[in-house]
């Protein structure tokens, strides 16, 4: 729905929902498609989505149907569409998609995590002192009170995706 929505030109319309939080009509178009898949494959399993809210429960559904907004805007393409399913409050299986860069990345508990198709290494066990953590809190805190672990820190998304623009395999 991203690829053919096209990125919008600099000062596109987009509404303010609060201090560096903004939402737009490809926002909702892309939560409403995403949701209407959910809904038709999945009926019955709870939905936490960006735009509309939802219902917590221990298994459901976490939507953020345009992650960075913010450089959607401005017709940056350094964005992504993150879904995920929680069971038991734990990741089962989730994808985010950067469509303007061409980048998949999906995950299935026990199954381990892709990149557009092939599999990634398991990560080893990383000591926290000395991890490389990322977070974008500019949104403020509601994602924490929602419990959208998703959304919660975009930049991780973002740095992802900078890293994965700048691999030799690609």
């Amino acid at each position: 729905m991203l690829i053919e929505t096209g990125l919008p030109r600099p000062g596109s319309a987009f509404e303010l929902k609060g201090a560096g939080d903004y939402v737009t009509a490809t926002d909702r178009r892309s939560e409403a498609a995403i949701l209407e898949v959910l809904t038709r494959e999945a009926p019955g399993v709870a939905v936490l989505a960006e735009e509309g809210g939802g219902l917590r429960a221990s298994t459901m559904w976490t939507v953020d149907p345009l992650d960075g907004t913010t450089n959607f805007t401005r017709g940056f393409p350094t964005v992504a569409v993150s879904v995920a399913l929680l069971d038991s409050g734990l990741p089962a299986v989730g994808v985010v998609l950067a469509p303007f860069l061409g980048l998949e990345f999906t995950f299935s508990r026990g199954e381990g995590a892709y990149f557009n198709g092939d599999r990634l290494p398991q990560h080893r066990a990383v000591d926290p002192s000395s991890a490389l953590v990322a977070t974008d809190w500019s949104g403020g805190d509601s994602w924490l009170e929602t419990g959208n672990v998703l959304a919660a820190s975009p930049a991780v998304h973002e740095a992802l995706l900078d890293l994965a623009a700048q691999s030799p395999e690609r």
